[in-house]
């Protein structure tokens, strides 16, 4: 019996929905702020990689975004990634 496409795009976005809250209140420690300002507001918060080996670490292209929040949901290193807000992780990029 084949699922029809509705289903698996509404259990696609659930799934991805979950990993990406678990992955953030993980490495937020559970406070679900950006570590830099304090942010709370969980649509602008971002996975940033702390030792700037995000574009060596980035998924190859096209398969999305959250093959990162998989890989770090799988690695659990609170030494490899931190939560910004979406401006901090900007700034931390122009910064370098």
């Amino acid at each position: 019996m084949q699922a029809c496409k509705e289903c698996d795009a509404k259990r696609t976005k659930q799934y991805r929905e979950a990993l990406r809250h678990r992955v953030i209140e993980f490495y937020s420690d559970g406070t679900m702020q950006c570590a830099h300002c304090g942010e709370s507001r969980f649509p602008v918060l971002d996975l940033d990689h702390t030792n700037g080996d995000g574009k060596e670490r980035r998924p190859i292209k096209g398969q999305g975004q959250y093959r990162a929040y998989i890989a770090a949901d799988k690695e659990r290193d609170r030494s490899r990634y931190r939560v910004l807000c979406r401006n901090c992780n900007w700034m931390a990029r122009w910064e370098k």
